[in-house]
């Protein structure tokens, strides 16, 4: 399994994060820079992602940041193929 880490502190507006997650995440141009997209992409892919340094990305996309983080961790629950994890 693919270890990919993500730094939250070049994570500080929506379209640096999906910009960050696809460039890691090897995807295709055109996906889509929302939640839906990156619950598609997320179930469907075989790696284990370590999102760093969590506090400016939360900082600065507020509720956002919040929902995405959701994503990632329901995500985990409905694969055995994706893994989620939080560095401080």
């Amino acid at each position: 399994m693919k270890h990919i880490v993500l730094n939250g502190a070049d994570m500080t507006t929506r379209a640096d994060a999906y910009a960050q997650i696809w460039r890691v995440l090897d995807c295709p141009e055109g996906c889509g820079a929302n939640l839906d997209a990156l619950w598609d992409v997320l179930t469907t892919t075989c790696a284990h992602l370590t999102l760093q340094n969590p506090a400016p990305m939360l900082n600065a996309l507020g509720s956002y940041g919040c929902r995405m983080l959701s994503v990632f961790f329901k995500a985990v629950e409905e694969t055995e193929t994706f893994h989620f994890s939080v560095e401080a």
